[in-house]
């Protein structure tokens, strides 16, 4: 399955009718998916080298960051950012530095005393969807987010190694100066490299060249597939294994059954810590399993780290990993050798066999480490897992109590009598990896459910909101105010009723949201808005309650 970047914050979906005469189509259809990230905002910095680097993103991005002092790059040096997987050449008399708030060095232009320093950053975005269209949704999306910004140029250019660029030149506002921003959207292979340049408006164009010609310097880096694939440990003994997360090392921790994950970069005299245990506990992973470890927990840590004390619970859920387990999660807070600690304890159900995952972390240490926990959580698995072929759509399955599993995405409903499931290369739809659901023909249309991964700000409200907006803005109407509801297994969704007129038809859209952690599930139910098809909406609101992650 593929998962949606952290950075990928907003996710908007276009939908067209399936739209059939006879038992063949009579138009292909069209599925646009789109995941843009608008670039962070300029990068400040004081003529005084000893302050801070100052940002200001917007408010779902990370809070002020803070400089890493790093080796200044020499003038014509090859500069490679091997995460991104793209290369350059640095500017004479320009240098580099690390800032927390961005993935990448940060380019910085000699300072001329004025209180601005010109600079470049970096960010790495997936779309499916071509450029030209890229293009047009990120001007939209520049001009909503950013303070006072006006388009005045576009522009083609190509790089040395022949990949396409679309420069955008824009005036912008940022804490009471004006700035001219320059965007370049670079084509790398399946991704884009979006590429922010900014100086004070009326000067500093003296760098303006340069950047434009260090930017055809950009070129994508050969990546070593094996050598970039990530070391699975087992545990024959539990029968599980995992990922290790880059930079945590396995020891051997006093009083856990299996090797301990540990982060030996953190100054911290107690490093943040994973110890794995089994769990003799043969009830299911539930509502009910929920409360009965709310209580439990805490007096099971202090078991295990017998100098804990003071521990508190905070928070707890559900959810399913990428490897199609059940499991839940449970947040807490406490004193671990006399230093305040966060723990979070990882409950996760292998084939019947519970793997407790106890994550503690001193409370002022990176919460970067949290994702990485959370990514490695989401690759526990049983001990052939590193051997197992990725997933294909060829592998959804219909399992015996007649639901449907798709194994990419890593969900399921029951299926609906008298419909058919359609691969999506038999419907000629390229941007869903998901089977199609195709209902009865009636007045030459079939209905159809189909279903897209998109990735999630940090609330579900967040979201719904972004989507409601991009449809309003599609030509459609909503018709009704977003609801929130329950499916069979506890889980809350959002459903969201639209209309629209296609080729002289109204057709009438319905969107169902589901949440798992930093990902949605969009079902995405389509009909004539004429009543003639309105009998089939409850069976797919059946469908849609018994909706669940998982098998």
């Amino acid at each position: 399955m593929t998962k949606p970047r952290t950075l990928l914050r907003y996710a908007l979906v276009s939908i067209s009718a399936l739209a059939i005469a006879g038992q063949s189509f009579g138009a292909t259809p069209a599925i646009g998916r789109l995941r843009y990230q608008i670039p962070p905002a300029a990068v400040i910095e004081s003529p005084d080298p000893s302050q801070s680097i100052r940002s200001t993103p917007r408010p779902t991005l990370s809070p002020t960051p803070t400089p890493t002092q790093t080796p200044v790059a020499t003038a014509g040096e090859r500069t490679e950012e091997r995460d991104g997987g793209f290369a350059y050449i640095l500017p004479a008399g320009w240098r580099t530095k690390e800032v927390s708030a961005s993935s990448f060095k940060v380019l910085f232009a000699p300072s001329d005393g004025s209180g601005f320093t010109p600079n470049v950053n970096f960010v790495i975005d997936e779309s499916e969807v071509d450029l030209e269209t890229y293009v047009e949704l990120a001007i939209e999306e520049l001009k909503n987010e950013i303070s006072g910004f006006v388009l005045l140029k576009e522009e083609r250019l190509t790089t040395d190694q022949d990949s396409d660029v679309v420069k955008l030149t824009a005036n912008s506002t940022l804490q009471g100066r004006r700035l001219r921003q320059v965007f370049y959207i670079v084509e790398l292979g399946p991704r884009r490299l979006i590429v922010t340049y900014t100086r004070l408006q009326n000067s500093q164009q003296r760098y303006d060249r340069e950047v434009d010609n260090f930017v055809k310097t950009i070129e994508l880096l050969e990546v070593d597939e094996e050598q970039s694939k990530p070391s699975r440990h087992s545990e024959p003994d539990g029968g599980f294994s995992y990922v290790i997360p880059e930079g945590w090392e396995l020891e051997d921790t006093p009083g856990a059954e299996f090797k301990s994950l540990v982060n030996p970069g953190e100054e911290d005299s107690v490093k943040p810590t994973v110890a794995f245990f089994t769990l003799d506990d043969p009830a299911p992973i539930d509502q009910a399993f929920r409360r009965k470890y709310r209580t439990l927990l805490p007096n099971r840590l202090r078991e295990f780290y017998n100098r804990a004390g003071s521990v508190r619970f905070i928070r707890d859920s559900l959810f399913t990993t990428d490897t199609g387990y059940n499991a839940a999660k449970f947040v807490m807070e406490g004193t671990v050798y006399n230093q305040r600690a966060q723990i979070t304890a990882y409950i996760v159900d292998i084939e019947g066999r519970k793997i407790v995952a106890l994550y503690a972390r001193p409370r002022g240490s990176s919460p970067d480490n949290d994702e990485q926990i959370e990514a490695m959580i989401n690759t526990l698995g049983t001990l052939d897992l590193a051997e197992a072929e990725p997933a294909s759509n060829d592998e959804a399955e219909t399992l015996e109590d007649g639901r449907h599993y798709e194994p990419l995405g890593n969900f399921s409903y029951n299926l609906l009598p008298k419909w058919s499931l359609k691969s999506p290369q038999e419907l000629n739809v390229s941007d869903t990896e998901f089977s199609v659901l195709i209902g009865p023909v009636s007045q030459n249309f079939a209905p159809n459910v189909l279903f897209l991964e998109e990735a999630m700000p940090s609330k579900l409200s967040d979201y719904v909101s972004s989507l409601t907006r991009q449809l309003r803005s599609s030509g459609r109407r909503v018709s009704s105010e977003p609801q929130e509801r329950k499916t069979d297994d506890g889980l809350t969704y959002v459903r969201l009723i639209t209309t629209r007129t296609d080729d002289g038809q109204q057709i009438q859209q319905v969107f169902y949201v589901f949440p798992e952690q930093k990902r949605v599930i969009v079902g995405i139910y389509t009909r004539l808005a004429q009543r003639s098809q309105a009998s089939l909406d409850g069976e797919v609101e059946a469908m849609m309650q018994s909706f669940r992650f998982g098998r």
